[in-house]
């Protein structure tokens, strides 16, 4: 068997369930304890089986949808199929960084996903029926997940063209939803390198000159969320650090900086700012 990497892309906001959700969010995504999103093994083997299907329906084929993903509960893919949990992209390095600095999980979450509420007007009465409001949590577009997977090659074929034609995922897809792009990729060297090595060399932590910024509110203000509906402004409850960086951003324009000045990119725009986590 010969390991892939598979490279899994949200291009819309998609929500692919845990079973689980909350006093304030209905149906939740599922995310590693940590906060970082994750999408499980035994979902992209559901999601590929199904995307076979498709291509069986369409096109006969020498493999055998049970011979490549198994057959019920039986598992006959123990040297045919191996498939790992997908994590966002650079998880390790970012996992690593996030807790030494002492990051919430539920701030994690906030990064990579939305909240959007939904509820079912009546046609009658024009009005919110009583109890339908929902709340979901979707991950945001542009995310990018990456697993390993391992195939024998008589199967590899078989399995690019299953990721080619699986293009949604998650539920309500009929809305909208779960819209994905799905890749193999050898694993060369460059690549493997990648994987292993986190996107954040943790000992450079040590170099960073960490500051407090103090913001002190004159006026009522709103920082808008993704939660609410026509008759409520919702607020976050914190200031971002992407916040914090537009405050900054803003004085050193009024004090006489020029943004046209290189240093002024290499200062508030490198390829690794913290407060953008």
């Amino acid at each position: 068997m010969k390991k892939y990497k598979l490279i899994i892309k949200t291009l819309s906001p998609t929500l692919i369930g845990s079973g689980f959700g909350s006093t304030l969010i209905d149906t939740d995504t599922e995310f590693h304890s940590s906060g970082f999103p994750i999408i499980r093994a035994r979902t992209i083997k559901g999601l590929l089986r199904e995307s076979a299907m498709e291509i069986n329906e369409i096109i006969e084929t020498e493999q055998s949808i049970n011979d490549i993903f198994g057959e019920g509960n039986r598992d006959y893919t123990e040297h045919k199929l191996r498939i790992g949990n997908a994590y966002i992209q650079g998880w390790d390095g970012i996992k690593d960084v996030i807790h030494k600095l002492n990051r919430e999980s539920e701030k994690i979450k906030e990064f990579y996903s939305q909240v959007i509420q939904q509820t079912s007007i009546d046609e009658k009465s024009e009005i919110a029926k009583d109890s339908s409001l929902r709340s979901y949590r979707l991950l945001k577009p542009d995310l990018i997940f990456e697993s390993t997977i391992e195939v024998e090659d008589t199967f590899k074929p078989f399995l690019d063209n299953a990721c080619l034609n699986l293009r949604y995922a998650g539920t309500r897809r009929n809305r909208g939803w779960g819209k994905i792009s799905v890749s193999i990729k050898e694993i060369t060297k460059e690549i493997e390198s990648t994987i292993l090595k986190p996107i954040i060399d943790i000992n450079e932590i040590e170099d960073l000159n960490i500051i407090s910024v103090k913001v002190t509110t004159v006026d009522p203000v709103v920082l808008g969320t993704q939660i609410g509906d026509q008759n409520t402004v919702n607020s976050q409850v914190d200031i971002s650090g992407n916040h914090v960086r537009g405050i900054i951003i803003q004085e050193y324009l009024k004090n006489g900086g020029n943004s046209d000045n290189k240093d002024f990119f290499d200062i508030f725009f490198p390829e690794m700012f913290v407060l953008e986590i």
